[in-house]
């Protein structure tokens, strides 16, 4: 029942907070020239913007402890993009059922791969097709460097999605 009733409610909770932030007035501050001092809301899922600061915190973090360890930019590429294919199946599992596969569907055909790209077809820029065996541009195709391949890992991506639309899962 939970499954079909806490979508119910969010979409009731989002609606009732546009219509709030809508008859929302600016604050008038003294000595301010007509600014507003209002935070617009986000129209991404709670769950994105909990992945979202879990990338900064666990990769970002993973990254810094390994240069303060005098790892080389290789060794910090492959743990950092394990570790964002990792917290991505984290969060994934945590997805609605029907919202996974729609993610899954969309890395799929970027990257080759329901979880994203992995460290060897970035630095290639292409993976081969498991079944046709023809080769797939990861993204643009371009191949990417360590440093690339960790700035990469630090974000957490997804601007492509619709989340507006989405936020009806």
């Amino acid at each position: 029942m939970g499954q079909a009733k806490i979508p119910e409610v969010m979409r009731f909770l989002k609606s009732e907070l546009d219509k709030l932030l809508e008859r929302a007035k600016p604050a008038k501050l003294d000595g301010a020239t007509d600014t507003a001092n209002t935070l617009a809301h986000s129209a991404k899922p709670l769950l994105r913007l909990d992945y979202e600061v879990a990338v900064k915190r666990r990769v970002g973090g993973k990254v810094q402890s390994m240069r303060a360890a005098g790892k080389s930019e290789e060794e910090i590429a492959k743990a950092a993009n394990a570790e964002r294919r990792a917290l991505g199946k984290e969060f994934k599992d945590k997805t609605d059922p029907e919202l996974r596969e729609v993610i899954y569907k969309r890395n799929q055909a970027l990257y080759g791969d329901p979880l994203g790209p992995k460290y060897e077809d970035l630095k290639r820029g292409y993976v081969i097709h498991p079944k046709t065996r023809e080769r797939v541009n990861v993204g643009k195709g371009n191949p990417k460097t360590d440093a690339q391949i960790i700035e990469g890992a630090q974000n957490a991506g997804g601007d492509d999605m619709p989340w507006d639309l989405i936020m009806e899962f």
